[in-house]
């Protein structure tokens, strides 16, 4: 069975179309959240500028405590050598991590972030 399209109801799909798309933003703006603003901020106790500057930013994986003393120190002990790959302490950690784990070091890898990693299981086991 074929359907026909006449030329009058071409013309009549084209023109509903033509004031669908002009009349549309008028329509699509109500669609979308407003600004938010202060008085409701401070309604429900949201208030992203705190004047103290205690803000956590989730979205930037930020601890709001900041580095431990041991971190602290661990990385003032070993500033001098920050500036080079360090090759030689991969194995080294490897190995720490795979004994305080109980597994062989074959099966502890690292990487920087867990993006890498994550892409590198998701090819290993599909």
């Amino acid at each position: 069975m074929k359907a026909q399209l006449s030329r009058r109801d071409w013309f009549k799909s084209s023109l509903a179309l033509t004031a669908g798309l002009t009349l549309s933003p008028m329509f699509v703006d109500k669609l979308f959240a407003g600004p938010v603003s202060a008085a409701e901020r401070h309604q429900w106790g949201i208030n992203p500028y705190s004047p103290n500057g205690n803000n956590i930013r989730l979205n930037a994986n930020e601890n709001p405590y900041g580095p431990s003393d041991k971190a602290k120190e661990a990385i003032i002990q070993n500033l001098g050598e920050s500036n080079r790959y360090p090759f030689v302490q991969q194995s080294e950690l490897r190995k720490m991590i795979a004994d305080k784990e109980g597994v062989d070091a074959d099966h502890v890898h690292l990487g920087a972030g867990s993006g890498a990693i994550l892409c590198e299981a998701g090819v290993a086991f599909g």
